[in-house]
């Protein structure tokens, strides 16, 4: 059983890339990294815009990535006409930094139920009651829809809507960037050709 917390739980993955990454996580975590989950996500849309936002990276399981969203928001919007996206993550207590490009979809109903099932009832009701990214009258309206939702729901454990769930991302390129002093920062790349993880050390 997944069980939400504020850090990402890793398990499950068996390629060398994610080895890496959980190690490199550890040191972040034992460094006190705050936000420690944080990673940006860049889409692009059919008007070829590209966009970037921070998500909460929750879990990394049989080597995929899984954030979650509203589906009817733009960043879903964008990975369903084109599924290619790229990720960013930095941890400044360590000075690594690691990018990440691969296929983006909704996650199974599996996943997402479990996600929500397990969150906490008000992270739940505040999920229903917005409607990611479109616009309101004002910031008290959508507290007011909550504080609403807050009591409808209070007898009841919510459902979670079709519109919301996990996004869950097949990596096809890893790069590990670790900061130096002296300007020469080492750069590990990993790129997936033909299922297989080739190696090569990148220039800085």
């Amino acid at each position: 059983m997944m069980k939400e917390q504020s850090k990402i739980i890793i398990s499950d993955n068996t390629d060398l890339p994610f080895s890496i990454f959980k190690k490199l996580y550890y040191d972040a975590i034992q460094k006190d990294q705050p936000n420690a989950d944080a990673m940006a996500i860049s889409t692009s849309n059919n008007n070829n815009v590209v966009s970037s936002r921070f998500v909460n990276l929750k879990y990394i399981v049989n080597n995929e990535l899984i954030f979650f969203t509203n589906y009817n928001s733009p960043k879903f919007t964008d990975i369903k006409f084109n599924p290619n996206v790229s990720c960013l993550i930095y941890w400044q207590n360590t000075n690594v930094q690691i990018r990440i490009c691969g296929k983006a979809d909704a996650s199974s109903n599996k996943i997402s139920d479990k996600h929500f099932d397990d969150r906490e009832y008000s992270k739940n009701v505040a999920a229903i009651s917005s409607n990611q990214s479109k616009t309101i009258e004002s910031y008290e309206r959508l507290m007011s829809i909550y504080e609403e939702n807050l009591k409808k729901y209070s007898n009841a454990l919510p459902k979670r809507p079709n519109n919301w769930g996990g996004v869950s991302i097949k990596p096809s390129y890893f790069e590990f960037w670790y900061g130096s002093n002296v300007r020469l920062n080492k750069r590990e790349c990993f790129c997936k050709v033909n299922d297989l993880w080739q190696k090569s050390i990148l220039q800085p």
